[in-house]
């Protein structure tokens, strides 16, 4: 075989075989071997998938599986999400190729705003396709009991469905309409938590995301509730907005190191100050 033969990286849209395949890719490329995530992606990916809320693709070299790449779209806002290699195939185009599919994806759908969550080994790809970064974040784990003695979640209440107040509070916060989405989540055993008309908070198995409030005590006090009720994992977007006390009494650890938010395109009109964590590192 030719080694000096430059190999053609094939990108197909992914099926549900993919999604499986593309899940491993993704959790060992973040160095991992973890069955527990890759089944917890893949249910994440196929929830997205179904539901209409995002485009997944694979990437081959010589008719095998070695990258995966998602986009979701909301309105003129895009998200480029679960981008990995294979470990050992970086430097290859690979995950060049999949970014440029990704962005013509796009394009065809009239988003004018990409974002994502890039880890350290991903901005210099993303910065070559004309992304600039904004802020950090960090995925973090919260303990069982995260509130301090005598501070009371009681004024946090369960609800069924997402009320206008909160849908145009998160459309604020985030600058694009997301009900899609956050309806997609609460219908597959999400729960919602709500401090009267002052934030929210969507519980999804471990993981709490997002919680959009307009000052840090309703978010303290969902974050609260939430880990009563099982919340143990939140992404939370370091922004300026968020008060740093917020992340120095959750008494949480970091499991992942942090990642940098990059941003291609037009500015998007949003309240970053509102978010407290995020839904997902994949989907903002």
């Amino acid at each position: 075989m030719n080694r000096n033969r430059k190999e053609r990286v094939v990108v197909k849209t992914a099926d549900e075989t993919m999604l499986r395949t593309g899940s491993r890719i993704f959790v060992l490329a973040l160095g991992h071997d973890d069955q527990t995530a890759e089944d917890r992606l893949f249910a994440m990916s196929k929830l997205l998938a179904d539901g209409g809320c995002g485009h997944f693709i694979g990437a081959e070299l010589e008719g095998r599986m070695v990258g995966y790449g998602a986009l979701v779209v909301y309105e003129r806002l895009g998200w480029v999400a679960f981008m990995g290699t294979e470990p050992g195939l970086q430097g290859r185009g690979i995950g060049s190729a999949m970014m440029t599919d990704l962005m013509e994806k796009a394009r065809a759908r009239g988003v004018t705003s990409l974002r994502l969550e890039a880890t350290n080994a991903g901005v210099g790809l993303y910065a070559k396709h004309g992304f600039t970064e904004e802020y950090p974040g960090r995925r973090l784990e919260i303990p069982a009991r995260c509130a301090p003695p005598g501070e009371p979640a009681s004024t946090v209440k369960l609800a069924d469905e997402l009320p206008d107040w909160c849908l145009a509070l998160d459309r604020r916060a985030f600058g694009e309409d997301r009900s899609k989405l956050l309806n997609l989540v609460l219908n597959d055993g999400g729960k919602l938590l709500l401090d009267g008309e002052d934030g929210f908070g969507l519980l999804h198995g471990r993981k709490l995301g997002p919680l959009v409030a307009t000052g840090v005590e309703a978010a303290r006090k969902i974050l609260w509730r939430g880990g009563e009720l099982g919340a143990r994992v939140i992404y939370v977007p370091l922004h300026p907005g968020i008060p740093a006390n917020f992340v120095d009494q959750l008494q949480a650890s970091e499991s992942e190191s942090c990642c940098m938010r990059m941003i291609f395109g037009e500015p998007v009109d949003d309240e970053p100050g509102l978010v407290y964590a995020a839904h997902s590192a994949a989907t903002g």
